[in-house]
Parts: structure tokens; C-alpha cells; sequence
């Protein structure tokens, strides 16, 4: 069976440090200081996300054609949470993913690239006095496909090519941290979280390319408010 090695790139490189640093950043900034500014008392909230995630079983498919898919990619994230911590003991919501992989697997026109989205009912739990420190959970749908993203070298494409899709009940545990922007709302977020989904077998890239499943690791930074 052949294998294949991809080096890591400046993009690789710049998402690996990102992760890194947000993880780092999540486990060893204090909260002790930001102690005095408890948060509002109805804490109905929305948060935004940029990041990064590393998908071990991705990288490790055997494609038939040769060639990977990439270990790390990029995320988008949104949630929403309804709950008021002054009476209650979480925050219930939604949480909506997109994530994304390149490779250089060959399509029939181009490279492969792997887009995955999750939408997943989840809740938020406070710990410490504070409240700005969170255990994060949920348990939902994941899709992910791989498929050609535009066709560039003939005029015979006119339209992405779709090779496999699956779409999968998953979910994901993690933590995530507030830290207070000033005196506003607004406030800087970190977040981890392990996501776990069994895609099976993606077909797409020959008879016997593995299994694709999780972990997801994922690590992001944005807002909350």
C-alpha cells in the first residue's frame, strides 16, 4: 500500500502556530483579574469564530489516484444560546460549523478539497465564581464532502465535481473561556473542542482508501456577546 507525505506548508505552518497559541492562551490566561467584571445577568448570547482544526483520520485516507488530503484546515463558527445564569445553570443553543481541508488528490478536472459543516443543538456550563469559564457540549448533524471547487484547466467543466458525501449524527465536548474587552459586552473567546463523527468509508477515492471518523481537534478564536 502507498503512502503518502505532504510537507508542511507556510499555510500549515501559520494554522499549526494559531492553534497552538489559542490552546496555550485558553489553559494559562488568569481569570482571577477579571474576577470584579461579572458578566450582565441574562446572558442570551451570540458568538463568532475564525480557526483552525486538525483531522488526523483525513490525512491518513489511502486514495487510489495518490496523493492526500492535508492534516490541518480552516473554520468558520457561529452560535447561538438562550438562558439567564442568574436562575439557571447553563446556556442552551445551536451551534453552526463550517471547516475546511485542502488536498492535492486528483478529481477529474482538479484537486480534491474536503468541506465539512455541523449544526448541533448544544449547552454552555459555567464554572467558577466568575462565570466566564465554560464547559462546552453538543450533539448533532455532521456532513462532510470532497468535491472539486471550481474547474480552471478546461472548458468542459461547469460546475464542481462531487466525488463522495456522507452525512453522520456526531458531537463534540470542549471548553472555552471568556476574557472582558474593556467595559463593554463584547468580549475576546477561546475555544476548544473535540469533535467526534464515524463518516465511514468514502468510496470516492478507490475501493479501499480506510475509514473517515474523529477525532476533529478544533481550536477558535472570536467574539461573544
Amino acid at each position: 500500500m502507498n503512502t503518502f507525505k505532504i510537507s508542511a506548508s507556510p499555510q500549515q505552518t501559520a494554522l499549526t502556530g494559531l492553534a497552538t497559541l489559542c490552546l496555550l492562551a485558553l489553559l494559562v490566561t488568569p481569570t482571577a483579574g477579571f474576577a470584579q467584571q461579572m458578566p450582565p445577568e441574562n446572558r442570551n448570547r451570540f458568538e463568532a469564530h475564525l480557526g483552525a482544526h486538525s483531522w488526523p483520520a483525513l490525512a491518513d485516507l489511502d486514495s487510489s489516484y495518490g496523493g492526500a488530503f492535508d492534516s490541518s484546515g480552516f473554520d468558520l463558527g457561529l452560535g447561538m444560546y438562550w438562558g439567564d445564569l442568574a436562575t439557571s445553570c447553563c446556556l442552551w443553543g445551536m451551534d453552526l460549523t463550517l471547516f475546511y481541508t485542502e488536498g492535492n488528490i486528483r478529481g477529474e478536472f482538479k484537486n480534491l478539497a474536503s468541506r465539512g459543516l455541523h449544526l448541533v443543538p448544544s449547552v454552555k456550563i459555567p464554572v467558577g465564581d466568575n462565570r466566564r469559564f465554560y464547559l462546552d457540549a453538543g450533539l448533532g448533524l455532521y456532513t462532510v464532502d470532497f468535491r472539486e471547487l471550481g474547474c480552471v484547466e478546461t472548458d468542459a467543466c461547469f460546475g464542481d465535481n462531487d466525488a463522495w458525501q456522507s452525512t453522520r449524527l456526531g458531537g463534540y465536548v470542549g471548553t472555552s473561556k471568556d476574557l472582558p474587552l474593556g467595559k463593554s459586552r463584547i468580549d475576546l473567546n477561546l475555544a476548544f473542542r473535540i469533535h467526534y463523527a464515524n463518516f465511514g468509508t468514502p468510496d470516492g477515492l478507490g475501493p479501499s482508501p480506510g475509514e473517515l471518523n474523529g477525532p476533529i481537534f478544533m481550536f477558535l478564536i472570536g467574539i461573544g456577546m
